[in-house]
């Protein structure tokens, strides 16, 4: 037990140190440091904080270059581009397709004959010189 006197230094020290006077639970000892802390409206490196755009664009640069950095931004885009890529080649292949198959179904003496009149629906397929078909 300790003695009146020491009781009273002890809570004048932690008056002057800025600690909590009388012995205080866990939860209660989180309200006191959170209003301990500096506010935030008053916290200097919050306040005048920005990010540095400058310097971070040069370092991501030569990190891109070295090969050690590849953004996911840019990853989506080469996803995308190879998608579409793929797709028109695609259609490509079903454009070629097509033509042969019509190529194919069509009566030989229509091939390279041009259209008789205005009145004319048919389709028409016409290899150029290069040996290519154009359906006209």
């Amino acid at each position: 037990m300790a003695s009146n006197y020491a009781k009273h230094m002890a809570q004048l020290s932690a008056r002057i140190f800025g600690e909590v006077v009388r012995p205080t639970d866990r939860p209660s000892m989180k309200v006191v440091k959170m209003f301990a802390q500096k506010p935030l409206h008053k916290d200097w490196e919050i306040i005048e904080y920005y990010p540095r755009h400058v310097e971070l664009t040069y370092l991501m640069r030569g990190l891109r270059f070295l090969g050690l950095y590849r953004s996911v931004a840019e990853f989506c885009l080469l996803a995308f581009l190879a998608t579409v890529f793929t797709f028109l080649r695609f259609c490509i292949f079903a454009l070629r397709a097509f033509c042969g198959f019509l190529a194919c179904i069509l009566p030989s003496n229509l091939q390279g004959r041009p259209f008789s009149g205005a009145n004319d629906t048919r389709c028409i397929v016409e290899i150029s010189e290069e040996g290519k078909k154009n359906i006209t």
